[in-house]
């Protein structure tokens, strides 16, 4: 395999998933909350139910998986529980207005997934790969953790939800990317850390690598049909032996 592009995920893959979402997605539950005018007693739980307890991370959650739709379900039933009177529509609005909040932004913890990895990146680039990042996050919160992680610099391509492309499983991001830079299937490599991510690669026809911090989430992500499994991005020159 002649590897000329590498398109990451963000979140669980370049930064440590937990502490970047957590008080993000407590505080963006708030504000969806404050819509209604209900009390914010369960954020803790509705946290939970999207996959983040207890310092772990559920990748099958609703939350990891980018499934915008799944938490917007989560919190339309929770609004509802708590006596709210809403629609599909308002709840969508609300959560738009709490996770695009710069309040909400500014609370995620930017922790790098692996040691030295602006050395990483800089080994790869030096290599002639192109780095490229696709998110479900959007662009905004995409490239302010770039720049935490002092690497924005070292990437060609960021792509992000927009709200008209169909996010990540379909392949349209990464049709675009390879169209974009004259790639074929055989020259990318996607690195992500969820059930979508490895689905987003097999839609596209590339190579996969699925990082997991735990041997369960390494497991999920080679049962799914990860190429590849890593423990994080420090060990991804030499599982492609570059």
């Amino acid at each position: 395999m002649s590897i000329k592009a590498i398109v990451f995920d963000k979140d669980g893959t370049l930064l440590d998933y937990y502490s970047f979402w957590y008080p993000l997605a407590c505080r963006a539950t708030e504000i969806a909350y404050g819509e209604f005018g209900i009390a914010a007693n369960d954020v803790a739980e509705h946290v939970a139910d999207l996959g983040l307890s207890d310092g772990k991370t559920d990748i099958s959650g609703a939350l990891p998986r980018g499934d915008h739709a799944g938490i917007v379900k989560a919190l339309y039933e929770r609004l509802c529980a708590n006596g709210a009177k809403c629609d599909i529509d308002s709840v969508v609005a609300a959560f738009a207005k709490g996770y695009s909040s710069e309040e909400a932004k500014s609370l995620g913890n930017v922790v790098p997934a692996c040691d030295n990895i602006r050395e990483l990146m800089l080994s790869l680039k030096k290599k002639g790969i192109r780095l490229a990042l696709i998110t479900s996050d959007d662009i905004i919160g995409a490239k302010m953790c770039l720049a935490k992680l002092g690497i924005d610099d070292l990437f060609e391509e960021i792509l992000a939800y927009d709200g008209k492309t169909p996010p990540k499983p379909a392949p349209d991001f990464m049709i675009g990317f390879m169209k974009k830079f004259s790639l074929d299937n055989g020259e990318v490599v996607m690195v992500g850390d969820t059930e979508t991510d490895i689905s987003f690669a097999k839609n596209s026809g590339v190579f996969s690598v699925g990082v997991g911090v735990s041997d369960k989430s390494r497991s999920v992500l080679s049962s799914l049909g990860a190429d590849v499994t890593l423990s994080d991005i420090s060990e991804l020159p030499r599982a492609l032996g570059l």
